[in-house]
């Protein structure tokens, strides 16, 4: 397993490795968020419906990763979100991301902001 250097990191020194170091890196911010899905919905529909919006993801400033959610229920919905910026997450995940889970849920979705010191590539 090796320890991935953030984006825009400086690289890590040859023979180091990164555990080994206090290599100062960006702040990297992962944001969870969940919702309960409707009632009766196939999870083949929650999938197909997360296919569906998954390319405005794309080129979003500062995001980085963007994981859908299913439990194994089908009861509840969600994402993981990897930012390379804070104050951009915010923008996006109130502006854009909660405002689309009220319309198309009708739900209060449920969003944490965690400090992501360390990231772990297999």
């Amino acid at each position: 397993m090796r320890v991935a250097p953030q984006q825009g990191a400086p690289p890590i020194p040859s023979g180091l490795d990164a555990r080994e170091t206090h290599y100062k890196r960006p702040l990297m911010i992962t944001v969870i968020t969940r919702f309960p899905l409707p009632v009766g919905v196939p999870a083949a529909q929650i999938r197909a419906g997360y296919e569906h919006v998954a390319p405005a993801f794309r080129n979003i400033p500062g995001l980085i990763r963007k994981q859908f959610l299913l439990s194994p229920d089908g009861r509840t919905g969600g994402g993981v979100y990897l930012w390379s910026d804070e104050a951009a997450a915010r923008a996006f995940m109130e502006g854009k991301v909660a405002p689309m889970i009220r319309e198309k849920f009708k739900v209060e979705p449920q969003i944490e902001y965690f400090e992501s010191p360390v990231i772990v590539e297999g």
